[in-house]
């Protein structure tokens, strides 16, 4: 679990992979350790977001990885109780909510993915 958790602290992107009509559906996102789970951040409308609403269940590759975990939501990135997190977000990433940052919409969200099992490619 730490060389999968150490990957994510040096990785830009990790590939995320939802369910829809049991299809999966994988798409780029920016990960940032959070404690033994991964955070990532997305607008509320997104297609990735319905699709966690309906089955939190997720996957992903990271490097030499696979992981398998559940998606919680928790909430707008201004909120006050995510203020940590926001923290945490623009440690590694330092542009993250700037008028740099060219993904940031009034909508985004947090989301702490608990990994269930990791296994190597």
């Amino acid at each position: 679990m730490e060389q999968f958790l150490e990957t994510i602290e040096k990785s830009r992107v990790i590939y995320l992979s939802t369910h829809k009509a049991q299809k999966a559906i994988v798409r780029p996102v920016s990960p940032v350790r959070y404690n033994q789970s991964i955070l990532i951040r997305t607008s509320e409308l997104s297609s990735k977001v319905a699709h966690i609403r309906k089955d939190p269940n997720v996957s992903g590759v990271c490097e030499d990885f696979h992981f398998e975990g559940t998606a919680y939501i928790l909430g707008k990135i201004n909120a006050p109780e995510n203020r940590e997190l926001k923290q945490q977000y623009l440690q590694k990433f330092p542009d993250a909510f700037s008028s740099n940052d060219m993904m940031l919409t009034q909508d985004d969200i947090f989301i702490e993915i608990k990994i269930k099992n990791i296994s190597s490619l």
